[in-house]
């Protein structure tokens, strides 16, 4: 464990205890060098302490640096990812234009637009025609007469329209 410290506690109070020890046992022989020996050694102990506390402060500032970095930088990833998602969709709309409007200005397609309109004039002057034979079938004149009867029948119809109109005010 790095952050929970467990492991530098541990060695911390195992040299902590040990330099314990060696005082209880110089206080016990009553002997001075020993005395000073081991607060020599029990300093030391917390020297070596207070380095490896400051270690690991700096370590954890270290650790907290490097996961807000890491945080910046899948962001950053995650806003390339987003803008590259976007420009493929952008690309794919644009590929799908430029082939609609290539497809528009093709000349396969206008060629078969005249071709509908060749065969629409063709079917026009065919229906012509049929109907220029019947005229002839059947002679000018009863044509006229026919253009006559027609004329007659349309002004007795206005004719009864106007008086129902009369009528019905």
């Amino acid at each position: 464990f790095i952050r929970g410290k467990p492991w530098v506690v541990t060695i911390d109070n195992y040299l902590l205890f040990n330099g314990m020890q060696s005082l209880q046992f110089a206080t016990e022989s009553h002997d001075g060098l020993s005395i000073w020996a081991a607060l020599l050694e029990k300093a030391n102990i917390q020297a070596r302490i207070e380095i490896t506390q400051n270690d690991l402060a700096k370590l954890d500032e270290t650790l907290d640096k490097l996961s807000s970095e890491i945080e910046q930088l899948q962001a950053k990833l995650n806003d390339a990812r987003a803008r590259q998602k976007t420009l493929v969709m952008r690309s794919t709309a644009t590929q799908s234009r430029v082939d609609v409007h290539q497809q528009l200005n093709s000349h396969t397609i206008d060629n078969a637009m005249d071709k509908f309109d060749y065969y629409e004039r063709k079917i026009d002057q065919m229906e012509g025609q049929i109907d220029s034979s019947h005229i002839d079938a059947r002679g000018l004149q009863s044509e006229f007469d026919e253009l006559e009867k027609q004329e007659a029948i349309d002004k007795e119809l206005e004719a009864l329209k106007s008086k129902l109109q009369q009528n019905s005010k």
